[in-house]
C-alpha cells in the first residue's frame, strides 16, 4: 500500500472514531455563471449539496459575529469559493479564508452574523 492511501486511511479511521467529535457538515456550493453589470452583482447558481465530516475546532463570538474552524480531510473538501455556505446543525455559515492546507487536512474558518449581539 503506498503512503499516501495508507496515510488517508488512518485518517478516516480517526474521524469515525472520534464519533460525536465529528459531525457531519452540508456544503452548498454555489457557482458564478454571470455578472450583472446594471446590479454590480454576480449571478449565481446553487449546486448540488455535499455532506462532510468535520471537527469543530473552535466557535467565537465577537460583536454579534460568530466565527468557528473547523477541521477536515482534505480530499473530502470541493473546491471551495467565496459564494459557498456550509450548513451546521441547520445553521447557515459563510465560507472565510482556508487557515491552513496541506495535502492531508484543512484548517477552514466559516462567519456567521449574528443580529443579536
Amino acid at each position: 500500500m503506498a503512503y499516501a492511501a495508507l496515510i488517508d486511511a488512518k485518517l478516516s479511521t480517526a474521524y469515525r472514531q472520534l464519533k460525536d467529535l465529528a459531525q457531519t457538515v452540508v456544503f452548498v456550493r454555489t457557482e458564478v455563471t454571470d455578472f450583472d453589470f446594471s446590479s454590480g452583482q454576480p449571478a449565481i447558481e446553487a449546486a448540488p449539496e455535499r455532506e462532510i465530516l468535520a471537527v469543530i475546532l473552535e466557535e467565537t463570538k465577537k460583536k454579534g459575529v460568530k466565527k468557528m474552524q473547523l477541521l477536515f480531510k482534505t480530499v473530502d473538501l470541493p473546491i471551495l469559493s467565496g459564494f459557498d455556505q456550509v450548513k451546521i446543525k441547520g445553521e447557515s455559515w459563510s465560507v472565510g479564508p482556508v487557515v491552513h492546507q496541506r495535502k492531508y487536512i484543512t484548517l477552514l474558518d466559516l462567519v456567521s452574523g449574528g443580529a443579536d449581539g
